[in-house]
């Protein structure tokens, strides 16, 4: 409705106060009472003459227009009028204030067939040449926008020459782009700007990703609600497309996400790493080079598939093994090199890598002497040798293996306490234990809270009612299922179900294997389906199909649920076949590997890292993958304490250097969006014009457009403010006037 206002009011919706400028007449109007006339003789000599009567009239209306020129006055104040004029030329004050967005993603480190200028570097010769045009008196920020946004220039500023020095060392393309966040920081950097032009220029390259995408519009609207970008008087946004139209389509080599048999390793143990080469645009040919790092350092160089195996674009497996020969976090990278190198280049030769910033994947991988577990025995001491805990204990520290998987710790159900907890072991196993007391089951609690493994192993002892409404608490609870009770139908493992990462290596067991495995009595499980609870394997019997294990994460910690004992009792022959070891081993595994999820995170996951109860913040220090320092805060809580970092953004490495000299890395995976090259239709850059108030794309400086002189923004409202003033003057010298001539 007051759209037709928005060219010379700030706040046109101010407009719907006028009215109140019917109150004046109303009043009038009632305060013309009507009175009854009666005829007395000396009336005449009292009579007001009839230029009395129209020169009191004439007042009265005139008292009424001034105060509804009053209102009116205030209400047009309120919607803050306005008017546009030019700019003298050769006057003192300078034009405008301008905030330089720079994409910093790794689409911008694209390059032509021949290896040409980069989006990137066309960028920073466009702000120099922007720079050189600028007039005295100008100010300048600049931002580089990336997944975090990172201020080159962070306040504006005249020294045109100091942010010509900032973009010397401007970081090189990698990960996504923030432009809600960049074009936030530039409206807070223009708040405290005077000038009468105010202008947001963003250099990008028309990137469809991080731009106009459901995620990226997603931030835009609450950007808008946040701060009014379609308010007048908002900084005006031009976007400029420096990508020199390329296709959407450009040959690339790029790695895929790395992947570990296991989330934790014991030292000298081989573990494999998965991961895949992704080609596309262009038919698969092997890579010049395919490197192994660990811990930043070159190991060997890994064979790629041959073309004559692989003769298309598209993912290309590849798998190798290594050994480490020490304990600690260590990080695991391979780097491909497409391309030969520039000086072996012959002519004419057209690059197969346009997209250099996704030729690395890393990876955090723990490495232990040997992983901590305590088995906590539920049986009454026996001798028959099917009972007790000797069947794990030998399958996860053999007497005669010097440097076994796992150091075993055996404690009766009566012994064990929060104390047995300390030192903390890596997994729990709970193995036919008919009950637990409140003092054991809140020490398990706060073990699973930290990131412990809990295995329970449910034999015949198991007391199926208290399980279930102590522990799984009708879904509340840290037990993964129900408890149905036992049944003696004899059952079997369905080999279709075992495609969790614990069982699919039996799934191509041949006979001997898991497969044959044969369980004469087991405890029936019930999943609720709205839970968290995720089945791992299911018992095939006459009598239907049941879960063979449950697992549910609690806290940092993780529990599995296994309805059979795992020794020789209740008749199964899983004990003496040849794949009980590796069963128990990879549970274990599993198990410990609760803690090792927390060194390789999604952007935008904290940093999480236990730290002795007594450490100090400013004793660790922690860098951003670009070498910048992180803030880091200690939480405390009865188990300890715990450094945590927020801003992780950004892919790439987080180095945490602790003050006893160690490096712990964390790695953020890339999202994989800035892969995707589509440029923004008209229909994307019209959704986004709509949202940020308006947006001029492909804009030039406005001194080499249309030609038009700089405007000027002159404000009324203090010109109506005397006018206002002087009307009620006006208002009260006349009030006084009819007064006194009544």
């Amino acid at each position: 409705m007051f759209a037709l206002f928005d060219s010379f009011l700030l706040a046109p919706w101010m407009l719907a106060g006028l009215a109140v400028l019917a109150i004046p007449p109303l009043v009038h109007l009632l305060n013309r009472r009507r009175h009854d006339t009666v005829d007395w003789g000396a009336m005449q000599f009292l009579q007001v003459s009839r230029a009395t009567r129209r020169r009191l009239l004439l007042e009265e209306v005139l008292l009424m227009l001034l105060r509804i020129g009053m209102l009116a006055v205030l209400v047009v104040g309120l919607a803050g009028p306005f008017f546009d004029a030019a700019k003298p030329s050769g006057g003192s004050d300078t034009s405008r204030d301008s905030v330089i967005l720079i994409d910093g993603s790794a689409s911008m480190g694209v390059t032509d067939e021949k290896g040409g200028a980069t989006p990137f570097v066309r960028a920073i010769e466009w702000t120099r040449e922007n720079l050189d045009r600028r007039a005295v008196g100008d100010e300048v920020a600049v931002l580089l926008v990336r997944d975090r946004v990172t201020p080159l220039v962070p306040t504006l500023t005249s020294d045109l020459d100091g942010v010509r020095s900032s973009l010397a060392n401007v970081p090189t393309p990698a990960g996504g782009s923030d432009w809600a966040d960049g074009v936030r920081r530039a409206h807070a950097i223009l708040a405290s700007s005077k000038k009468a032009t105010r202008e947001i220029i963003v250099l990008s390259d028309d990137q469809k990703a991080f731009w106009a995408d459901s995620e990226a519009t997603f931030r835009w609207e609450l950007l808008r609600g946040e701060l009014g970008l379609d308010r007048p008087g908002a900084p005006r946004i031009r976007v400029l497309d420096l990508s020199g139209g390329r296709p959407s389509q450009v040959p690339n080599v790029a790695v895929g996400p790395l992947r570990a048999s296991r989330p934790v390793v014991p030292v000298d143990r081989e573990v494999s790493f998965r991961l895949e080469l992704l080609v596309s645009g262009q038919p698969y040919e092997p890579p010049h080079r395919l490197r192994l790092e660990i811990d930043g350092k070159p190991v060997r160089d890994l064979s790629a598939p041959p073309r004559t195996t692989l003769p298309t674009a598209g993912k290309i497996p590849l798998a190798f093994t290594h050994r480490f020969a020490t304990p600690g976090i260590h990080r695991v990278a391979v780097v491909v090199t497409p391309d030969l190198p520039p000086d072996e280049r012959p002519a004419g030769y057209v690059l197969r890598d346009r997209i250099p910033g996704d030729n690395r994947t890393d990876f955090a991988l723990e490495v232990v002497e040997a992983i901590g577990v305590l088995l906590i025995d539920g049986r009454v001491p026996s001798s028959a040798a099917e009972h007790g805990p000797r069947f794990l204990r030998d399958a996860l520290s053999p007497a005669r293996d010097p440097q076994p998987v796992a150091r075993t710790r055996v404690v009766a159900l009566d012994s064990f306490a929060a104390a047995s907890l300390r030192p903390a072991p890596r997994v729990v196993i709970l193995h036919d234990v008919a009950r637990l007391s409140d003092p054991q089951v809140e020490a398990l609690t706060a073990f699973l809270v930290g990131g412990g493994g809990l295995l329970v192993a449910i034999g015949e002892r198991a007391e199926v009612a208290w399980y279930n409404e102590k522990l799984y608490r009708d879904g509340s609870g840290w037990l993964p299922a129900r408890l149905e009770g036992v049944s003696t139908a004899e059952a079997r493992p369905e080999v279709a179900s075992l495609t969790y990462p614990i069982l699919d290596v039996f799934a191509r067991d041949g006979v001997g294997g898991f497969a044959e495995a044969r369980f004469p009595r087991w405890m029936k499980l019930a999943v609720d389906r709205r839970s968290s609870s995720l089945v791992i394997g299911r018992l095939v019997a006459a009598t239907g199909k049941s879960p063979f294990m449950v697992e549910r994460r609690v806290g940092a910690g993780r529990v599995l649920l296994c309805p059979v004992p795992l020794d020789a009792s209740w008749g199964t022959n899983l004990a003496e076949s040849p794949s009980f070891v590796p069963l128990v081993h990879e549970t274990i595994y599993h198990l410990a590997g609760a803690r090792s999820s927390e060194y390789n995170l999604r952007p935008g996951e904290p940093i999480r890292l236990r730290i002795p109860a007594d450490a100090r913040a400013e004793a660790y220090r922690l860098t951003a993958p670009d070498g910048t320092a992180l803030m880091a805060q200690i939480r405390r809580d009865e188990g300890g304490a715990t450094l945590t970092a927020d801003d992780t953004r950004t892919p790439g490495v987080y180095l945490v250097h602790s003050p006893k000299g160690e490096t712990i890395p964390f790695v953020v995976a890339s999202e994989g969006r800035e892969a995707d090259l589509t440029p923004n239709s008209r229909e994307d850059r019209d959704r986004v014009y709509r949202l940020v108030g308006g947006a001029d794309f492909d804009a030039d400086e406005p001194d080499t457009g249309t030609g038009e002189p700089p405007t000027e923004r002159h404000e009324l409202w203090s010109y109506l403010l005397v006018g206002m003033l002087g009307l009620l003057v006006m208002e009260v010298w006349l009030t006084r006037r009819l007064v006194m001539n009544r």
